[in-house]
């Protein structure tokens, strides 16, 4: 049964894209953080005693989340943990923001757990991510290949405790792109909250209003996946018009 009375985001992209980025934002906004990667960080650092923590390559990170989820015989692992996290914080922490999800399952147990949660989805083109990202590489000895062989076992690895960052997009309640970079930190993190500050507005009642009209077709598209027969990818669409009638 999900709990009553919190908000809580769960932030899930291609690694670069911006999901850490906005947990720091949502911080700023009064939202507690938890990431899902912080028992796979803790486990990175147990087996590499002594070594900074911003050394950890993504493959490595990668392996680790990966034989937890085997090892515990549960996809949803890391969420799960995180959600116990979350309850030794204080009780009238009622927003709350999951960061690093990676998999479709770790999505079923945070909207199992709470009411209300709402996924939001980031995406970035793989030129923007690895600008971003070309400087933590390369202090690695790692080059752009590197950077693609991680992001397409990012997206969508062929075990079933392997990371599915693009069935998580799907599942997706909104899904947002951000393409563009700032050199501030604080000046990316004031753009990202912009671009999601009236989903969090209607979210957590500051602001009520209907739908848009691309908000009400979408809608349709989405109650017409629910009777997809394909059960692993539900895919509904809607054809319309310039006036937006539906064709």
């Amino acid at each position: 049964m999900g709990v009553g009375g919190k908000i809580v985001i769960g932030l899930t992209g291609s690694f670069g894209s911006g999901c850490s980025t906005l947990s720091k934002a949502l911080v700023d906004k009064k939202f507690k953080a938890v990431s899902l990667s912080n028992i796979v960080h803790k486990k990175w650092q147990e087996q590499n005693p002594g070594k900074p923590p911003e050394s950890a390559t993504r493959t490595q990170l990668q392996d680790i989340g990966n034989n937890l989820r085997k090892e515990k015989g549960n996809n949803a692992f890391l969420a799960e943990n995180a959600i116990k996290e979350a309850s030794f914080r204080k009780k009238n922490e009622h927003m709350l923001v999951f960061d690093s999800i990676r998999h479709p399952e770790e999505i079923v147990a945070l909207r199992k757990k709470f009411r209300n949660c709402f996924i939001i989805a980031f995406g970035s083109s793989s030129q923007e991510r690895w600008a971003r990202l070309k400087k933590d590489y390369e202090s690695k000895n790692l080059t752009f290949r590197d950077f693609e062989v991680d992001d397409e076992r990012d997206a969508n690895e062929d075990i079933s405790y392997g990371q599915k960052v693009q069935l998580c997009v799907d599942s997706a309640d909104i899904s947002i792109k951000n393409e563009k970079n700032y050199p501030l930190k604080y000046k990316q993190r004031e753009e990202l909250y912009k671009k999601i500050k009236p989903y969090i507005d209607l979210v957590t009642g500051i602001e009520i209003r209907p739908p848009s009209p691309d908000e009400s077709i979408m809608a349709i598209a989405y109650t017409k996946a629910l009777s997809s027969s394909c059960y692993k990818r539900q895919v509904g669409a809607v054809i319309q018009n310039e006036n937006g009638i539906v064709l």
